[in-house]
């Protein structure tokens, strides 16, 4: 995940993730060992494997891809403190992305769709009927497009962090909950067994939220929309679905509140520009403090906000519908290196054991 700056990176685009971490490591490896050793080859060797590192993925990002369309999306970045542990009076956050959203219809600029951020209405609409008027008033008379946004729901007993579609004239249509929350901070496995250990800390995730089963896909004007929440774009199957749903944009909501000004929003973007590259597809990665981007197949940010700033960011996003290695079967690298190396494993421990035998 360091490669998102790097000709490296497009290694994802063929083996995903795991391919990349293999290269390196391996050439890592390889160059150390001939230091150590002092090859006569290294010489000859070593240049000629780091040009073919860098040769294939260049190669590979050079080749040309058509898009099918384009569609203007609008991501909106409050700058809101929505982190798990905030104490902002109910209805804050919200006011926030309000606020956020009328720069963008003063701006005059166009969009197909507009996305709200990861917890970005921290009241329900299902459970207010004042929010509920203000984002019909919102979408229906005001934006007059689309409408994702994030926001926090429940059923039953059970609590989600969820993603909702709004449509113009029509309200809500669709909603994704969010399939892998993260554990020790939106929810607590085995709770009774680390609150043991650490009351103090597991006391602090005071709710646990539940695991989604909703499909990720958002029918939007005739366009498979796939939806991401925070560090889901960090778990490899989730995108890999979205593709094989034959979503054409991806759109990732997060909240990076709770991180302060650290590096983790950064990273987490870093993140979103390798999936596009290895899943072939657009995202838009939207966030309550931001860094905010959107980016292209190829990693490249067709517009950002800086940090903690309310601002949005607006461009043409592409659609695709091709697939690229990784997501045909370039996927299966990693399960393939796993059993590789269990078999490798045992056989170094029966060699090693009848070679002491012999002894």
């Amino acid at each position: 995940m360091s490669q998102a700056n790097s000709p490296l990176a497009f290694w994802v685009s063929i083996g995903g993730f795991g391919l990349l971490s293999f290269l390196i490591v391996s050439f890592v490896v390889f160059v150390t060992e001939c230091t150590l050793r002092k090859a006569t080859y290294s010489n000859i060797s070593i240049p000629v494997i780091a040009a073919m590192l860098f040769a294939v993925p260049l190669a590979i990002a050079a080749i040309p891809v058509s898009a099918v369309g384009h569609m203007r999306i609008a991501g909106i970045q409050g700058n809101a403190n929505a982190g798990l542990f905030a104490n902002e009076k109910p209805g804050t956050i919200l006011q926030n992305h309000l606020d956020a959203t009328e720069k963008l219809l003063e701006s005059g600029k166009k969009f197909d769709l507009v996305v709200w951020p990861e917890n970005a209405s921290d009241i329900n609409p299902d459970d207010s009927e004042p929010v509920k008027e203000a984002l019909t008033e919102l979408v229906d008379k005001k934006l007059k497009t689309p409408f994702i946004f994030g926001t926090i729901t429940t059923n039953g007993d059970k609590m989600f962090n969820s993603s909702k579609l709004w449509l113009p004239g029509r309200g809500e249509v669709d909603q994704y909950d969010k399939k892998r929350p993260v554990p020790f901070g939106e929810y607590v496995p085995d709770r009774s067994f680390f609150y043991k250990l650490a009351p103090d800390l597991v006391g602090l995730i005071y709710r646990g939220y539940d695991f989604g089963t909703r499909d990720g896909i958002f029918k939007v004007n005739g366009t498979k929309i796939g939806v991401l929440i925070c560090f889901e774009e960090a778990i490899d199957e989730l995108p890999r679905d979205l593709v094989s749903e034959n979503a054409s944009v991806i759109v990732a909501q997060t909240n990076n509140a709770d991180f302060g000004h650290s590096d983790e929003s950064v990273q987490q973007l870093a993140i979103a520009r390798l999936r596009a590259i290895e899943t072939g597809r657009a995202i838009v990665n939207i966030s309550t403090v931001g860094p905010s981007a959107i980016i292209d197949r190829n990693g490249k940010l067709l517009d950002s906000s800086p940090a903690y700033v309310s601002d949005f960011v607006v461009s043409n996003v592409p659609k695709y519908e091709d697939k690229t290695l990784a997501m045909l079967g370039g996927w299966l690298f990693d399960p393939i290196m796993a059993i590789i190396s269990a078999l490798l494993a045992t056989w170094l421990i029966i060699e090693g054991r009848r070679r002491s035998t012999k002894l």
